[in-house]
């Protein structure tokens, strides 16, 4: 699945270039001889990682019992079989885990969290769930402590780790590895391997097929950097279908020939398929993208007056419930494609972002100074806990428990309020509990404790008392 957040989602993308064998190189690396090993003749191939795509990836792949218990010891022994058969091959991994959530997807967020409930209702009421399954509670834990154990480096990045991952592979030029369609569009120029088609094999051997878009455009007959503007061009999260329909149906409906690298796999080319050989042969044709992005609209705009005229604008179903024709305007599209081609375009910036310099902002009197960051980078302050300092608010995260009693982390509020004013001190409360509240993941405003403890800027200057202490004032024991 693309587990990622921030994915900006074009339909039907992954599909396509799956059966396109011209975008993929197959690469088998098998682990050293004793005697290349001698010989100092040991390689090393890096890689870039996309944390949480990889998580998702070992819990779900194997048959692990997400409901009774997580079954976390055997997960953990996936993770180090998985990990260390890429090491013996000589890989070298580099893993950026997500950080904290972005305010911007709030209601993205909300709504998966809510999809969440209604799996675990299936996953606990239903002797058929379908497959179905949840990353439990401790998953994330048991999957960073066997990575450290494998002295992989993680790093948390400030906010979603896909851009980062990506800025990180093309600055240092080395594939990325992931699960996420943006970053078939994304400038990598060592390439992008999909963790599904990252294998390690019993016998040692790792196979990978490595995306190569330079040979996908060169058979779609586009240049590569025209690639985000076909993908904006689809359709995603930016650029919504209704905005685009004009500009599909100037394309005409007439079958086209598919590129000599595309297998039918025993199944029929869809529309989809066609629609994206299409946009490619419009935009082989402009000689820049400001020229195709005004080409687009040019197009889009006389197919939606052309649709007026004859009557043939879809009609629609509006907020209010009201049918009304399809809204479109050429200056409506050029905003959209605009906005999406920012979005996949990597800031060099972000391939720096793991370092004790931070971008996020605090109200919290103890700031977010260098040893507070290098800790959070290193995975020793939580992000839940950063997430309080920086966006006053903290994710509960949806758990597989009794969906008619009250969430489990309900008992534990009062000792939260405590932290919350460790961590804020004076800055004004309160904190919003993202949660779930029956059958529904909700938000829920807690105040701030109003007992006197050491704050964080008494803590990172080891002016805090001792353990003992500092538990007695956390819990009231």
């Amino acid at each position: 699945p693309d587990v990622t957040t921030g994915s900006m989602g074009v339909r039907g993308l992954t599909a396509f270039i799956d059966r396109c064998s011209t975008a993929w190189d197959v690469l088998t690396l098998k682990p050293p001889t004793q005697e290349e090993i001698k010989a100092g003749k040991q390689r090393v191939v890096k890689l870039v990682v996309d944390g949480m795509a990889l998580l998702y990836h070992l819990y779900f792949t194997p048959n692990f019992n997400c409901v009774c218990g997580g079954q976390y010891a055997q997960f953990a022994e996936h993770v180090k079989t998985y990990v260390g058969g890429l090491q013996k091959c000589g890989f070298s991994l580099f893993v950026v885990m997500d950080g904290t959530e972005n305010q911007a997807k709030l209601a993205t967020m909300i709504a998966r969290e809510n999809d969440k409930i209604k799996t675990i209702k299936q996953l606990t009421t239903s002797e058929k769930n379908r497959g179905n399954k949840i990353l439990p509670a401790l998953a994330r834990l048991a999957f960073l402590e066997a990575l450290e154990q494998l002295n992989v480096k993680v790093a948390f990045a400030d906010r979603e780790a896909d851009s980062v991952a990506a800025a990180m592979s093309k600055m240092h030029a080395c594939c990325a590895l992931s699960q996420d369609s943006d970053f078939f569009v994304y400038d990598l120029p060592a390439g992008y391997i999909p963790i599904t088609n990252l294998e390690v094999a019993r016998n040692g051997a790792v196979s990978a097929k490595r995306y190569n878009k330079a040979k996908l455009c060169a058979d779609l007959g586009v240049k590569p950097g025209t690639f985000p503007l076909l993908a904006s061009a689809m359709g995603n999260d930016y650029v919504t279908q209704s905005l685009l329909r004009p500009f599909h149906v100037s394309l005409g409906d007439e079958e086209v020939k598919m590129p000599s690298g595309w297998q039918d796999q025993g199944r029929e080319t869809t529309v989809r398929d066609q629609l994206l050989v299409k946009v490619a042969g419009f935009l082989s044709k402009q000689t820049s993208q400001d020229e195709a992005v005004e080409a687009i609209c040019a197009a889009a705009d006389k197919q939606y007056k052309a649709d007026v005229e004859a009557g043939l604008v879809p009609v629609v179903k509006g907020e209010d419930g009201e049918e009304r024709a399809e809204e479109f305007s050429k200056e409506a599209l050029k905003e959209a494609l605009n906005t999406s081609l920012a979005q996949y375009t990597l800031n060099p910036k972000d391939a720096t972002a793991v370092g004790v310099a931070t971008e996020l902002k605090t109200e919290a009197p103890a700031g977010l100074p260098e040893k507070l960051m290098q800790l959070y980078r290193d995975g020793k302050f939580d992000w839940l806990l950063l997430n309080v300092m920086v966006n006053k608010s903290i994710w509960c995260p949806t758990q597989i428990e009794d969906l008619d009693a009250p969430s489990a982390y309900e008992c534990g509020r009062d000792i939260r309020a405590r932290v919350y004013r460790v961590l804020l001190e004076s800055a004004p409360g309160p904190v919003i509990e993202y949660v779930r509240v029956g059958t529904k993941y909700e938000s829920e405003s807690v105040a701030v404790s109003a007992d006197a403890m050491p704050g964080l800027s008494a803590v990172l200057a080891g002016k805090a008392g001792d353990e003992a202490a500092r538990a007695k004032v956390l819990y009231g024991a």
